[in-house]
């Protein structure tokens, strides 16, 4: 079976973009399922993110 992997940014919108092309191509999410920004550590030096973008 073809695989792929894939990052997409749409500006605070991107979980909806993913489940909808979900819904509509079907399949299943990698083992990871779903990652956002605000599950990654910051990397040292990195400024403090603002909350709203930790949901990209």
């Amino acid at each position: 079976m073809a695989r792929t992997s894939a990052y997409l940014n749409f500006a605070r919108e991107t979980e909806a973009a993913f489940l909808f092309y979900q819904a509509i191509f079907g399949g299943v999410f990698g083992a990871s399922g779903i990652s956002r920004f605000g599950d990654m550590p910051l990397m040292e030096g990195m400024p403090p993110m603002a909350e709203a973008d930790k949901i990209w």
